[in-house]
């Protein structure tokens, strides 16, 4: 019985709310964005920070961000980036942890041209600021329904090399069925209540289980023969 319970509060521990988040301005309720954004800031390819548009509510709070152009403005490339960098040094976490990547992603029903698919990709580069070396990358995709009121959501996550500095978190929408040249290149694409998080393992957990003991959770002792 000790034993389940203990793997109980485990499992608990394990799956519980993840540490605090680590994306600064994740639902863009300040408002700014800037394409020249550094460390700490989003930045990346045109997109304006709204509210409530084209029929679409912000999924968390009262704004959100809406995918403009695959650069500063109309061209030829095909998707449309959003990035925002953090240093490893001041989310307290190091090489080894593992960080989940979330997004939700929305957009217009449009028409026969208007594109459906968004990505969200995880990288690990060997420096402070996402100028270095990138040395792992992870990513995932998902293929929106054109429902305004439904949101879809894309998760991954990485577990970060060892010379990792920084993590780099990207969004971007894709110009996945007609490669438009002429602004506006999307036709209402959003994305909104991002998140990046560290994941307890069940090591980090259990490390963090001096409380065992007080609930007499402690693993019992073979008595000694007398």
């Amino acid at each position: 019985l000790q034993c389940l319970s203990t793997l109980c509060l485990l499992l608990m521990l394990v799956h519980s709310a993840d540490a605090a988040p680590v994306l600064i301005d994740a639902s863009f309720e300040s408002g700014s964005y800037t394409e020249s954004g550094t460390v700490d800031e989003w930045g990346g390819d045109a997109a304006t920070v709204v509210g409530t548009e084209n029929g679409i509510t912000p999924l968390d709070g009262s704004q959100m961000l809406r995918f403009d152009a695959s650069g500063s403005g109309a061209s030829s490339l095909i998707g449309a980036d959003v990035r925002q960098v953090r240093n490893l040094t001041d989310l307290g976490v190091s090489p080894g942890d593992i960080l989940r990547g979330t997004a939700y992603f929305n957009r217009v029903a449009g028409d026969s041209e208007t594109d459906t698919r968004f990505d969200l990709i995880l990288r690990a580069f060997d420096d402070v600021d996402g100028g270095g070396s990138q040395l792992l990358q992870v990513s995932t995709s998902v293929f929106t329904d054109g429902i305004l009121t439904t949101w879809e959501s894309a998760s991954t996550t990485i577990l970060l090399p060892a010379g990792t500095q920084s993590i780099r978190f990207d969004i971007s929408a894709l110009e996945n069925v007609f490669n438009d040249t002429t602004s506006p290149e999307f036709d209402g694409h959003y994305a909104d209540n991002l998140s990046l998080q560290v994941v307890p393992t069940p090591a980090a957990a259990l490390a963090a289980l001096p409380i065992f003991g007080m609930l007499g959770l402690t693993r019992p002792h073979r008595q000694r023969a007398t």
